[in-house]
Formats: structure tokens, C-alpha cells, sequence
């Protein structure tokens, strides 16, 4: 059965402000060489009010017991997050594309107006249907995906912090 996982966090600033960082090419440069784990760097696409941002990225295998390493390949994958809507709540969904046809991964991105300042949520669905390991499998991707989410959420907070955005 898929795996849902949800990860939400308040700052102190306007949702534009909020979504203006989360799209900018330095805050992705940024936060891709602290956790995507590959040297590639996103690029931003603008198409009108849709974002596309594409971000290559290595699964840290290590960690992924051998009967499973065959699910995530060699741990590379690009992620491809389309924000669709600039005006509040600001939608956006996210995918990966992966070496490994039994690994189905995206999900989706909001920002809201939260008391004072704005609210960020990220929710993915894990989605591997193997016979016997796919149930495992999803709950260890999902646990994984879960900390990268709360990892990256917290970087969100500090890079706001660091750069000023929102404290005026």
C-alpha cells in the first residue's frame, strides 16, 4: 500500500516572499549542496505563472538495505517541481524521475497566509508495487523522504533568518 508522508513548517514572512526564495536560483544552488548530493545544479524555468524547477539529485544508497538497492538503481534521479499558481494559497506539485521502473515518488507543495507570516507544507506519496518488498521498500523511502523534508524546511528557515526576508 503507498505511503504518504507530510511535513509543514510556519515562517515569518508573506507566502510571495516565501515563494519568491523557494524559486530563486542562489536558495537552490544553496540547499541542492547541502542535501541533493551531486554536483548538478537545479536550473529555474518560467513559462508565464508557471515554475518549473528541475533538480538533479543522489539518494544516499548506502543506507538502503541490499534486497532494496535494486528499487533506487544507482540513486540518481531528477526532481521536477511545477508551481502552477502565484496567488494565494500557491500550489505546486512535485516528481521524480528515476532509473527504477517499480519506484513511483511526487507529491505535492503549499504555501498559505499563516498568522503573521506564511505556511509551508510538502506532502509525498511512495508508491513501489512489488509483491512481498514493495511494502517495506515504501516505508523506508517515506522515513527517508520525511527527515529530507524536515532537513530542508529547517534550511528554509535559516536562509530567511540569513538573508533578512520577512524580518521588516
Amino acid at each position: 500500500m503507498p505511503q504518504t508522508v507530510e511535513v509543514a513548517d510556519t515562517y515569518r514572512c508573506s507566502p510571495r516572499e516565501l515563494f519568491d526564495v523557494l524559486t530563486d536560483e542562489g536558495y537552490l544552488a544553496a540547499r541542492s549542496a547541502r542535501f541533493a548530493g551531486t554536483p548538478e545544479p537545479p536550473s529555474v524555468h518560467r513559462n508565464g505563472d508557471e515554475i518549473t524547477l528541475v533538480i538533479p539529485r543522489r539518494l544516499p544508497v548506502e543506507h538502503v538495505p541490499a534486497p532494496f538497492r535494486t528499487l533506487v538503481g544507482d540513486g540518481h534521479l531528477v526532481q521536477r517541481d511545477v508551481w502552477t499558481r502565484p496567488e494565494e494559497p500557491i500550489q505546486g506539485r512535485w516528481t521524480a524521475e528515476t532509473s527504477s521502473p517499480g519506484l513511483d515518488l511526487g507529491g505535492r507543495m503549499s504555501i498559505s497566509a499563516s498568522d503573521g507570516g506564511s505556511h509551508y507544507s510538502v506532502s509525498a506519496r511512495v508508491a513501489i508495487p512489488l509483491p512481498l518488498i514493495g511494502g517495506p521498500a515504501e516505508k523506508l523511502v517515506a522515513k527517508q523522504l520525511q527527515e529530507l523534508f524536515v532537513n530542508e524546511q529547517r534550511f528554509v528557515g535559516a536562509w530567511l533568518a540569513d538573508t533578512g526576508v520577512g524580518s521588516g
